[in-house]
């Protein structure tokens, strides 16, 4: 029986022993296609290490994970794509259920939600999204709206039942960082006039006052639950401080953003042909529906 071949794209920066765990789980698919953003040599060291005949390693200055692929996806060979996290484990019974669905013609898809079990700092959280993480090569494109958003593929979409376990390893040492690197880059892909209603620079003393006490009621509704729940477990702790620096993060970064435009700084993407300087997204690899 003929089946359509995968490779996994796998987006990887600074994590050489996940990667490592990540691809032990990965090694039933037909290539796999390492795009590394490290700025060290850790993960080019690890490729022989790899027991795989079909391995691409390619170094990437990109950090958006999305134009990565988009950049990438010409130089893969197989049919469909699987968008591998380095925090996310394949089953056995998801890869031979995504085998089969690929070996059934009458019956293909051109995207597939993989089911995912998600665990935070080490519990698992029922509330963990399922998202497209299987598409045919041609068919999957990026709204550019968000630096975390999902493939979407213009066609039908299936559904792989069976799971792959998505452990994220947070540490509240790095939470920080990361959700202010979201959202900056989310500010970015932003045109100015967006941003305007955030804007903090050019307020008047009172309005500034006016602004922080909306902010303290946005952080305590986000929080709510964590003043009300009697016996609040450390995940619950953990997830009520991350939404905290979410809510400092998106409203301090814009601002910050805007500045930088209009001062003519650099911005994050200074690659003309992925963001131009004013911050529309536009990008000649795109896949529009």
């Amino acid at each position: 029986m003929n089946r359509k071949t995968i490779a996994a794209h796998i987006p990887t920066y600074n994590c050489p022993d996940l990667l490592l765990k990540c691809l032990s789980h990965t090694l039933w698919v037909d290539e796999i296609v390492i795009a590394d953003n490290s700025t060290n040599n850790d993960i080019r060291d690890l490729i022989p290490q790899i027991k795989h005949p079909n391995v691409k390693y390619i170094h990437s200055q990109q950090p958006d994970i999305r134009i990565r692929l988009l950049d990438l996806r010409d130089q893969m060979e197989s049919d469909y794509i699987l968008w591998v996290c380095t925090d996310e484990f394949y089953t056995e019974d998801a890869a031979k259920e995504i085998l089969d669905a690929l070996s059934d013609e009458a019956s293909l898809k051109d995207g597939y939600v993989v089911t995912a079990k998600t665990y935070h700092y080490g519990v698992y959280d029922p509330d963990g999204l399922s998202h497209i993480r299987l598409f045919r090569k041609e068919k999957f494109y990026f709204e550019l709206k968000s630096i975390h958003e999902q493939a979407r593929v213009d066609g039908t979409v299936g559904l792989i039942q069976n799971h792959y376990d998505h452990i994220q390893l947070e540490r509240l040492a790095s939470q920080a960082s990361k959700i202010f690197f979201y959202a900056d880059n989310d500010a970015r892909i932003k045109h100015s006039t967006n941003l305007e209603a955030v804007r903090t620079d050019k307020l008047s003393s009172l309005q500034i006052k006016i602004h922080f006490y909306k902010q303290l009621l946005r952080i305590f509704w986000r929080t709510r639950r964590m003043f009300f729940q009697r016996n609040a477990s450390h995940v619950d702790l953990f997830k009520r401080y991350e939404q905290i620096l979410t809510v400092i993060a998106n409203d301090s970064v814009p601002t910050e953003v805007i500045i930088q435009r209009e001062g003519n700084a650099k911005t994050y993407f200074e690659d003309a042909s992925i963001f131009k300087i004013d911050g529309k997204a536009e990008h000649t690899g795109i896949v529009t529906p």
